[in-house]
């Protein structure tokens, strides 16, 4: 055991030389004794043999950490395992784990779950997170408080290599996360849409310099209207049922051309262009602009909300 205050004091060669062997060998033991040393230093290690403990200086230098106990190993076969409270959870080996009623999980982390039985509980170590792989196809079944499956809210059917964790929240309460699909769909098929109300209106008759007023009967002010020719005669190269997207506002093709559409809650107030045809579509074989002619074309509306 020893101490050295760090300081290396001048003298003769031997002295000097015991000296800085004396801070050696204090280093070495981390700083080992009884009482704490002196003067202390930010980060320092002293090994405090009065109560067999490592302790570490705090970098204010003002106050001790105790880091583990002198007579034990740094990490305690306690402090690695399948335990709530141990330091570490060590990876181990797959196990082979058939599907039951109650599935116990037990005290190894990683599963490979087979059979085809409904899973209506798990058993395993409170706080541990376990590891699970589907041999097969099997239902896990959900419970909000018992076995509850966070991204779903749903019952799961497993198929062979999806994986998923369980947490045990109680040695028999627990929760499915982070389930992943092996084929990497989505667990739950998005129905998401931006808009949640559509409107499609009949086919309009193409009025220069006319209006339309035409109820959409959605529950809020259209975001988005679309306005689309239909061909009923064939001209410009096309057929009977063609249907062109039609630029809303002025367009290229003279004065008053082109249409408005301004919606409000309960309707579309459209206002065609006054120029006769109020529409210039491009030839669909050559491209040369032509004028629309009213009688060859209607025009119907599409609203999003």
């Amino acid at each position: 055991m020893a101490q050295h205050d760090m300081n290396v004091a001048d003298g003769s060669g031997a002295v000097v030389r015991s000296d800085l062997n004396g801070a050696l060998e204090a280093m070495a033991t981390c700083q080992m004794g009884a009482s704490a040393p002196s003067p202390t230093w930010p980060l320092m290690w002293w090994g405090d043999t009065a109560n067999s403990l490592l302790k570490q200086r705090n970098a204010a230098n003002t106050a001790w950490i105790n880091r583990c106990d002198l007579s034990t190993a740094f990490l305690q076969a306690g402090d690695v395992g399948v335990a709530a409270g141990n330091l570490m959870q060590i990876d181990q080996s797959e196990t082979t784990t058939d599907s039951a009623t109650t599935t116990t999980l037990g005290t190894t982390l990683k599963h490979e779950i087979t059979g085809t039985t409904t899973i209506t509980a798990f058993n395993g170590v409170a706080g541990v997170t376990y590891h699970c792989r589907a041999g097969g196809a099997f239902t896990i079944t959900h419970h909000a408080t018992n076995l509850d499956i966070l991204q779903t809210g749903a019952n799961i059917t497993t198929a062979a290599d999806d994986t998923f964790d369980v947490y045990m929240r109680t040695s028999s309460t627990c929760e499915i996360i982070n389930y992943q699909r092996a084929s990497g769909e989505a667990l739950v098929a998005s129905s998401a849409s931006v808009f949640s109300e559509r409107f499609t209106s009949a086919a309009q008759t193409i009025t220069p310099g006319g209006a339309l007023v035409i109820a959409h009967g959605l529950s809020s002010i259209p975001v988005l209207v679309f306005a689309y020719l239909i061909c009923t005669t064939a001209e410009a190269g096309y057929s009977i049922g063609d249907k062109l997207l039609v630029q809303v506002s002025a367009t290229d093709y003279g004065s008053g051309t082109g249409l408005s559409i301004v919606p409000d809650s309960s309707n579309l107030n459209i206002r065609f262009g006054a120029q006769n045809p109020p529409f210039g579509i491009l030839n669909k074989s050559s491209g040369t602009l032509n004028g629309a002619t009213v009688s060859s074309w209607k025009i119907y509306f599409e609203a999003f909300s």
